[in-house]
């Protein structure tokens, strides 16, 4: 095992929030991995770069966090390993999984959810958002997005079919209400 390399490894094939809580659990090693020896240390950060300008906190409540004094910029582990890597936060955060020997994501999750999404809307009765969320396992919102994302991505219109609305007592909205979406012809 190098010097720099992670001691706490988690095997978790999950989103960003175990990827960041994992590069926080290594965050000396991430330090000195991504910028080498800190010029100057304290009990609570390090600096590196001319007049110690760039600034990590490595103990206390912002433990995890970054400062580059010059740039007038900062944020967490991913955000470094962005700016130190030159990429995006998917490049950053498939950069910290190979750091921390996690699996690399897999997009046949999101891909099958979406194969099953589409023909629930190419059917002639069409499909409600909550119908989709079950299926998918998405979220209501999520799926809303996904709509917009088939017309602006593919050029798929997605029409309102139906809107059945459930009127409670004194013209109040009740709880039934849905909207049925399918593909426009």
């Amino acid at each position: 095992m190098r010097k720099s390399s992670p001691s706490f490894v988690v095997k978790d094939t999950s989103g960003l929030r175990e990827v960041r809580l994992a590069l926080i659990g290594n965050w000396s090693s991430l330090l000195i991995e991504l910028l080498g020896k800190p010029q100057r240390r304290t009990a609570r950060q390090w600096r590196w770069n001319r007049h110690g300008s760039l600034s990590a906190v490595v103990s206390g409540a912002k433990l995890g966090t970054w400062f580059d004094h010059e740039r007038g910029i900062g944020g967490g582990p991913l955000e470094l390993i962005a700016r130190e890597q030159n990429s995006d936060w998917r490049g950053a955060a498939d950069w910290a999984r190979r750091w921390l020997g996690m699996p690399q994501w897999q997009p046949s999750r999101l891909l099958s959810a979406q194969d099953d999404a589409a023909p629930m809307l190419r059917r002639p009765e069409g499909a409600t958002v909550a119908q989709i969320a079950d299926a998918t396992g998405w979220a209501q919102h999520t799926v809303r997005g996904f709509f917009a994302g088939l017309k602006k991505r593919q050029g798929i219109n997605v029409e309102i079919a139906e809107r059945i609305r459930q009127v409670g007592p004194n013209k109040q909205g009740a709880k039934g209400s849905y909207t049925v979406y399918r593909v426009a012809e």
